[in-house]
């Protein structure tokens, strides 16, 4: 019976047991006829393809999150700087109830809506309608 391929638990408990500098597992992998850089090359792709799945992950969350936020806000990434100002002074006056209007005006405490660029104001909003959700739900 031919011998088998190492696998990643082998690899795992080759280097917890054996404690070696990388220069002297891989030649001790070698010894024992393992072909390094085919394993290595193993190795590097299933960590790219965990990375790409949680990045995956994150995108989706993202765009779940972003889909869920306040629907009275509307597609703020495509607002412009004037629509945004315009929609936090409608928030800032209760326009969407007091707990909007406090939250504006907690954000207003040391800057006029002006004053923010487009990101600052862009995020607030988003932020905002993501933790309050519309108003009238």
């Amino acid at each position: 019976m031919p011998p088998r391929e190492p696998n990643m638990d082998d690899l795992e408990n080759f280097l917890v047991e054996e404690q070696l500098p990388t220069a002297d597992a891989v030649k001790m992998l070698r010894s024992l006829g393992v072909d390094t850089t085919a394993f290595f090359a193993e190795i590097e792709r299933r960590v790219q393809d965990g990375y790409s799945g949680q990045l995956r992950k994150v995108a989706e969350r993202e765009k779940s999150a972003r889909a869920s936020g306040a629907t009275f806000l509307g597609q703020l990434a495509s607002m412009s700087r004037d629509a945004m100002i315009d929609l936090f002074r409608q928030v800032s006056e209760g326009r969407f109830g007091t707990a909007y209007r406090d939250a504006a005006l907690a954000r207003c405490r040391n800057k006029a809506p002006s004053e923010f660029t487009d990101d600052e104001l862009r995020t607030w909003l988003e932020d905002i309608g993501e933790i309050l959700g519309d108003p009238d739900q």
